[in-house]
């Protein structure tokens, strides 16, 4: 839980970062959201592939009990850092397609209900969470 609000942050600042510049490109606009949420995703990956090692090596730890600092500490002295990188390929092929369409969907959903022009704040929020939440299904 202490790493998901910085990650979650990185991820929805590094996608706004890139935006700029590939909509300076004058490309389809699904196409620019789904490459920005791509790069965003892939921005993640040095960080989320260790954390979720570890994440799925606690979900599975015989008994419910995990020591992740004993496993850090075993998977650098016996695999090095590379031994922190299992499963990297796995999370790419799963976040960078996924991140894509993540805002490529929030984006359209958001155009399609047309969050920017409502006047009401809680339609225009609770357009926001419904855009979010179908992109959110989409990505999965």
């Amino acid at each position: 839980m202490l790493c998901r609000a910085p990650l979650t942050a990185w991820f929805f600042a590094s996608h706004e970062m890139i935006k700029p510049r590939l909509m300076s490109l004058n490309l389809n606009t699904n196409l620019t959201n789904f490459m920005c949420g791509a790069w965003a995703g892939m921005s993640l990956i040095p960080i989320l592939v260790p954390v979720e090692l570890f994440k799925c090596k606690a979900q599975t730890a015989p008994g419910g009990v995990y020591s992740m600092r004993q496993d850090f500490s075993k998977v650098l002295k016996t695999e090095g850092p590379r031994g922190l990188y299992k499963g990297v390929l796995a999370t790419c092929l799963r976040e960078i397609p996924g991140s894509g369409v993540l805002f490529m969907v929030k984006d359209r959903m958001e155009r399609y209900m047309k969050v920017e022009s409502e006047a009401n704040y809680s339609m225009f929020l609770g357009k926001k969470v419904l855009a979010g939440g179908i992109a959110g299904l989409s990505a999965w």
